[in-house]
Order: C-alpha cells, then sequence, then structure tokens
C-alpha cells in the first residue's frame, strides 16, 4: 500500500517539516548513512520525532539511491505510521476520506 500523499502537496520533508512549525511534532533528528558498493551505494536514512499523543520517540528508516532520496523515504515512512495511527489528524483536517 502506497502512503498517502500529504495534504499539502509537497515532499514529506516538507510535510513534515510543517507538521513541526504547526507543533504536532518535535525534535526531528535524521541520520543518515551508507552501505553496500562504492560505485553503488545505497543511502539510508533514520527520522526521529516526539509526535503529539504518541508516548516516546517516533522513528521511520528509508533507504534510496542519495541521500535526498533516503530522507524522503524516510518521511514518507513516518507519515504513513503517523497517518495509520492519526494521532495528527486529531483536531487536524485530514486528506484521508
Amino acid at each position: 500500500s502506497q502512503p498517502a500523499a500529504p495534504a499539502s502537496g509537497g515532499s514529506p520533508v516538507q510535510t513534515l517539516n510543517e507538521l513541526a512549525q504547526a507543533g504536532y511534532v518535535a525534535g526531528l533528528a535524521w541520520e543518515t548513512g551508507a552501505e553496500g558498493a562504492s560505485h553503488q551505494p545505497l543511502f539510508t536514512c533514520t527520522v526521529t520525532a516526539t509526535v503529539t499523543g504518541i508516548a516516546g520517540l517516533v522513528r521511520a528508516r528509508g533507504t534510496g539511491g542519495s541521500k535526498v532520496a533516503a530522507k524522503a523515504s524516510a518521511a514518507a515512512v513516518l507519515l504513513a505510521a503517523l497517518a495509520d495511527d492519526d494521532p495528527v489528524a486529531k483536531g487536524a483536517p485530514s486528506a484521508r476520506e
């Protein structure tokens, strides 16, 4: 299943930053790394944050052919997890019907 498109129409990273500005997400932290052969690395990115309505840290990992793609992947995974739990949508407009 594909993650729902962000309501803002922007990139997953942009959407997470907007949620942070709105106060739903705090303490966004990104860790990037690379695995595999040097001529064809697979980049990894882990995003960690605290989210209103969820106890403890929320963490998601993504991969991609570039650091930017890995970061977008991690953000999309985190947004999909938030959409499933829907803590953000309580009192906020939701793109889901």
